[in-house]
């Protein structure tokens, strides 16, 4: 239908010349509205959304030149019909000519442009734009949608829930090849979920948040994804599967092969109903592995895989239901882990390492689910397998990509008796444990906002989105968090700062509401984010210690930063000793002013200007603004980066020319560490940028620096700490924390 009507606006824009420019143009308008929702669409399925506005901000690195030549096809296209419609509008007005002998068409027109604003495309667009940039999200909308599980559990099986690392569903067809065959063949004999979506949006997509959607039934909203670990409560307010099992009387064990305390998950999982946990340390410190049987991300998954049998057969012995879960690692990205015991059962696979570790993984875990299903235990055990997202950029992402439209989480149901099943309900990860419950025979069809897919019925996350509605979702959900208010009291604990009744680790920094409301909490980069932060006019709130600020003083120097003044106060443990307000603008609130943020490669880094970033590599990166006929604009033009701990030489004749060939200065950082046993890359920096300091730089000892008319003026953080530093581009002047705060010595 829209398409007839897109060309008979077409037709009786240009059938006569009256009022044809008029015409032409706001029918060119509508087809730009259409072609930018098509192609969006072609992206992500679901017309325009938050994500596309994302990318159109942001940079596109990374995106496959295979993924969008066909979008750029279209895009033509739409292109080629504009432009032919406003020179055949210039041509008719000129020629005062009319294409068609008929009657009020201008009438006609204006009937077709009325009849199309109601369309999807013109609401779709509306409803996203208002959604991304006109609506914080409104709580209290979706509060009764939100639901805690209260109901009893009368039969009471045993579980085993398996989060597959990355193993998306996607990999048992692709290009032509199914690489899980194993569970394939388990989920054509048992219950399988075809439709499991993972939308780009927030709170969704990485290891922490897939435990959070499937447990908690909510997206885990949070500014830094991983930054878990800052927090000494985890999600206090939320509601999640495990602690109601406890309230069942059942005994709940959670086994990973990487450390627990990654991301908070440790805090995170003890804090909602988990009552043992099995990780790295607790494998090393109880002699079940051996150093050949840990990868980079943690035990293997053979081993993993022995220990969850072993506690699976221990538990099931006893009189006690339990809900056993583990997570495994071997298929993290970028290229997997190929195991030993793998061997001589999968091919290896040279062209895609990834590829072989999916294979590996499959044929480990489908031993494990057949040795359950071959057991005892297994009347009374369900065996659920998800992936706790889909897979990030790795060896294999060539073929992902040809398929991103058609990508989903593999969700598979193994209960005795039950009848091969497919269901292709549209759902999110936010609606396993509902699904799983719901199959149980439980009274519980809804946790948090997911709900169970056996009705048939599109989960409610997914459902949203298609409306443009997500953003009350994640409002809701980030206040599952908690967030205090100043007005609550402030103090300094031994492990950071405490702030009404919750406690943070140190740094910290929030947007204020006007009544003392911190909003979402931010824990690294600072000086990328703070004018991220300050958006929309918020005031700003800082704290760290002092001593980490170059400010020799003991406790917490805290800041509240508003536009015309900063408030300066300061915490001990007994709580706020000293207050001081300085009525002069702060820098963060000026234009053209760059921050950045220099840290281990745990931390997030990185450089911001005028809501431009760019990452930092590790070792050594030079940074040089855009150039313009007026002089040095504020924008980042390129970032060259020297991998001076893995080099024991760098390019001192590219170098030295990339600096005689700037118009203006240049900034220097470091990321991770700019030295590490070999110091001579750092010492020849040193002499090619005239900054002797560099040569004293200490292991993971961040520096950030301007260069200009052959000299350097640098500065030096404290080993092992994030260091921030902004740059006023103007001027080309450093400018330290305190400084930005005022509050210098």
């Amino acid at each position: 239908m829209i398409y007839l009507q897109l060309f008979a606006l077409l037709v009786f824009a240009i059938s006569s010349h009256r009022w044809i420019f008029l015409k032409s143009i706001t029918t060119s308008i509508i087809f730009v509205l259409f072609a930018f929702w098509y192609i969006s669409n072609m992206f992500t399925g679901y017309g325009v959304t938050d994500a596309v506005y994302y990318q159109l901000f942001n940079t596109a690195q990374g995106t496959s030149l295979d993924d969008i030549y066909s979008k750029l096809q279209v895009g033509l296209i739409f292109i080629i019909i504009i432009l032919a419609t406003l020179a055949c509008s210039v041509y008719l007005k000129y020629k005062k000519k009319d294409l068609l002998p008929l009657k009020k068409t201008t009438f006609i027109w204006s009937l077709i442009l009325i009849s199309i604003i109601p369309s999807q495309f013109i609401s779709n667009i509306y409803n996203s734009t208002k959604d991304t940039f006109f609506n914080d999200g409104n709580a209290a909308a979706v509060k009764k949608e939100y639901k805690k599980a209260t109901a009893q559990l009368d039969k009471k099986y045993n579980y085993v829930f398996i989060y597959a690392e990355s193993l998306e569903n996607t990999f048992q067809s692709l290009d032509g090849t199914n690489y899980t065959p194993g569970l394939s063949a388990l989920a054509n004999k048992y219950m399988q979920f075809t439709n499991i979506r993972q939308p780009p949006i927030r709170g969704i997509g990485w290891t922490m948040a897939g435990l959070v959607n499937t447990q908690c039934g909510i997206p885990l909203i949070m500014e830094q994804g991983n930054s878990g670990a800052s927090f000494v409560n985890f999600l206090g307010k939320a509601d999640c599967v495990a602690s109601w099992f406890g309230t069942q009387g059942y005994q709940t064990e959670f086994i990973r092969g990487s450390q627990k305390e990654f991301a908070g998950g440790d805090k995170f999982l003890e804090q909602h109903g988990w009552q043992s946990q099995h990780d790295k340390n607790y494998f090393a410190e109880n002699l079940l592995a051996t150093p050949d049987d840990v990868s980079g991300w943690g035990i293997h998954d053979d081993l993993l895989l022995k220990h969850a049998w072993d506690e699976f057969s221990r538990m099931s012995q006893q009189k006690q239901p339990f809900l056993l879960s583990l997570l495994t690692v071997n298929t993290h990205s970028p290229e997997g882990t190929f195991l030993k015991a793998c061997e001589n059962h999968v091919p290896k696979n040279e062209q895609y390492p990834m590829l072989a570790s999916v294979a590996c993984s499959d044929y480990l875990l489908t031993d494990f689910i057949n040795r359950i299903t071959n057991s005892p235990w297994f009347e009374n055990t369900i065996v659920v397998l998800v992936s706790d997202h889909l897979m990030m950029a790795n060896s294999a992402s060539p073929l992902l990509d040809k398929v991103s439209q058609e990508r989903r989480n593999r969700f598979i149901i193994i209960k005795k008796d039950l009848k091969p099943t497919v269901n292709n309900t549209e759902g999110t990860l936010l609606d396993v444990w509902p699904t799983v419950l719901d199959l149980s025979g439980a009274e519980v069809k809804e946790l948090g906002f997911g709900s169970s897919l056996l009705d048939s019925k599109k989960g409610k996350l997914i459902k949203n989105y298609e409306l443009g509605r997500t953003k009350d979702f994640f409002a809701y959900a980030s206040q599952l968090w908690n967030y205090p208010s100043l007005n609550d009291g402030i103090k300094q604990t031994n492990n950071g700062i405490a702030i009404g009744s919750e406690e943070y680790s140190l740094p910290v920094y929030s947007a204020i509401e006007a009544n003392g409301q911190l909003k979402a909490l931010w824990f690294e980069a600072f000086a990328m984010n703070a004018q991220k932060v300050i958006q929309k006019d918020n005031d700003l709130f800082y704290a760290n210690l002092c001593r980490n600020m170059n400010i020799n003083e003991d406790g917490i120097c805290s800041y509240i930063i508003s536009r015309n003044s900063i408030k300066q106060v300061r915490v001990n443990s007994t709580g706020v000793a000293s207050e001081k307000i300085i009525n002069k603008k702060p820098i963060l609130y000026q234009s053209d002013i760059l921050g950045l943020s220099s840290a281990t490669y745990t931390a997030t880094s990185g450089a911001m200007i005028n809501d431009r970033g760019v990452n930092l590599g590790y070792g050594f990166n030079i940074i040089k603004l855009g150039s313009t006929h007026e002089g040095i604009s504020s924008d980042i033009d390129t970032v060259v980066n020297y991998s001076t701990c893995v080099s024991t030489t760098i390019p001192e004749d590219e170098i030295t020319e990339f600096l005689q060939q700037q118009r203006g200065p240049v900034i220097f950082a470091s990321n991770d560490s700019a030295v590490c046993a070999d110091t001579a890359p750092v010492e020849k920096l040193a002499d090619i940028l005239h900054a002797p300091e560099l040569s004293t730089l200490k292991f993971r000892q961040q520096v950030i620096g301007i260069y200009k008319s052959g000299h350097s003026e640098i500065m030096k953080g404290i080993p092992d700490l994030p260091f921030d530093m902004f740059i006023d581009t103007k001027n080309y002047k450093l400018i330290t924390l305190c400084e930005a705060f005022m509050d210098c010595h």
